[in-house]
């Protein structure tokens, strides 16, 4: 994968788990049909979107470095 993929995908990353760090501060309701998605649901999203993220900006970092 090209660093700019990496980049692209990391920022992705980083940007859902931001939305979900913003429905944790400021709680807002979300509604698939008729069932609401509880709150806990965007902690576990939070870490995992932002470990994502992190992991994919060093490995951008790491590709570069061996160019």
């Amino acid at each position: 994968m090209s660093n700019n993929a990496i980049y692209l995908s990391g920022i992705i990353f980083a940007i859902m788990a931001l939305i979900h760090l913003a429905r944790i501060l400021c709680p807002f309701s979300v509604t698939v049909g008729t069932y609401e998605i509880p709150i806990a649901v965007s902690y576990f999203a939070f870490l995992f979107f932002g470990l994502v993220a992190i992991y994919l900006f060093k490995e951008r970092h790491i590709k570069s470095e061996e160019l």
